[in-house]
C-alpha cells in the first residue's frame, strides 16, 4: 500500500507545475483584456483581416500540424507586451451547448509575421462540457468548473469562454487556489499555499 501511495505522489508531482507557469502568463488585467478581445473578434464574422495578420495565421497553422483544422477557428491579436502577434487556435464544437475548455493553443509570432517565437498549449486535456446535459427541462444550468494545470491563474481562453457561453467558470489551479471568471472579470475566491 505504501508503495502505491509513493507511486501516486510521484506521478502527481510529475504532472503538476511546482514552480509556477508552464506557459507565458500575463497579469490579470491583460488576461481579461485579451479574453474580451478574443470574444469580440470572434463574434465579428464580417471582419477583414490584414495581410500581416493573415500571414501570422498561416505560419501558425504550419506550426500546429497535429490539429484538425476543421475543429478550430483562429483569431489574431496584437501582443500586449511587444510588437509581435498572438494567434489563437480555439477549438470549438458543432453543438452550441458544448463548452470546449481544452485543446486551445496560443502561438506567439514575430511582429513581421515571418516566424514563430513560441507555442503554448493552453490546456492538458480535451475537456468538453455540455451545459444542458443532466439539467431538467425548465431549469437553468449553473456555472462550470475546470482545473488549470498550465498556470497559476486563469487564462484568456477562460474569459473568452465565459463571455461566449454567458456563464461563470470556476477554475482550480495547482497551488490550490480557486478563481472565478464571470464574463470579463477574474476574481480569486480562495488563495493557495
Amino acid at each position: 500500500m505504501r508503495l502505491i501511495s509513493i507511486a501516486l505522489i510521484t506521478s502527481l508531482c510529475a504532472i503538476l507545475p511546482v514552480g509556477g507557469a508552464q506557459i507565458r502568463e500575463f497579469d490579470l488585467k491583460t488576461t481579461e483584456s485579451l479574453g474580451r478581445q478574443l470574444y469580440e473578434q470572434s463574434a465579428n464574422a464580417s471582419k477583414r483581416i490584414s495581410p500581416r495578420f493573415l500571414q501570422a495565421r498561416q505560419i501558425s497553422l504550419a506550426a500546429l500540424p497535429q490539429i484538425d483544422r476543421s475543429r478550430y477557428h483562429f483569431e489574431v491579436l496584437k501582443d500586449p507586451t511587444g510588437d509581435g502577434l498572438l494567434v489563437y487556435a480555439l477549438a470549438d464544437s458543432k453543438n452550441p451547448n458544448d463548452v470546449v475548455l481544452g485543446v486551445h493553443y496560443r502561438v506567439s509570432v514575430t511582429g513581421d509575421a515571418k516566424s514563430v517565437k513560441a507555442i503554448d498549449a493552453l490546456s492538458r486535456s480535451a475537456l468538453v462540457v455540455n451545459q444542458n446535459k443532466g439539467i431538467p427541462k425548465g431549469a437553468t444550468a449553473g456555472p462550470l468548473w475546470t482545473i488549470n494545470l498550465m498556470s497559476l491563474t486563469p487564462l484568456e481562453t477562460h474569459v473568452y469562454l465565459s463571455l461566449l457561453h454567458h456563464t461563470p467558470i470556476y477554475i482550480g489551479t495547482a497551488d490550490h487556489s480557486i478563481w472565478k471568471v464571470d464574463g470579463e472579470r477574474i476574481s480569486k475566491i480562495r488563495g493557495g499555499h
